[in-house]
């Protein structure tokens, strides 16, 4: 639980950080381009924009979970319940047990079938 937390923090860390330097840099763009434009209609969606890049750019800079709330904390059981280890450890016995008896009774009946 606590490595899916802070995988979760890392996480809305990281697209933080590129949302704002992202806004940043489209805003600056913005700026310059208002600086240079005259058609008043123009300037109006600059402004627009403009404005919807400093939403974005408060938005990041709240304390809150960016990229997704948690709605339902993570939760697991004390023990796990895969996998078993007792019922693999003597699957695992048995099946070296038989391939060896294989193995080493293999010559042997191959020499009585009269195979050499």
């Amino acid at each position: 639980m606590t490595l899916l937390y802070a995988m979760h923090q890392a996480a809305d860390s990281v697209l933080r950080e590129e949302a704002a330097r992202r806004s940043g840099a489209i805003s600056e763009y913005l700026e310059k381009q208002l600086q240079i434009v005259r058609m008043q209609e123009h300037r109006a969606v600059l402004s627009e924009l403009l404005a919807a890049q400093e939403r974005i750019r408060i938005l990041v800079a709240v304390d809150l979970p960016y990229a997704a709330d948690i709605v339902e904390p993570p939760t697991a059981p004390l023990q796990p319940d895969r996998p078993q280890p007792w019922p693999i450890l003597i699957l695992a016995s048995l099946i070296g047990f038989f391939m060896t008896a294989l193995r080493v009774t293999w010559p042997q009946a191959r020499k009585m079938l009269g195979r050499t």
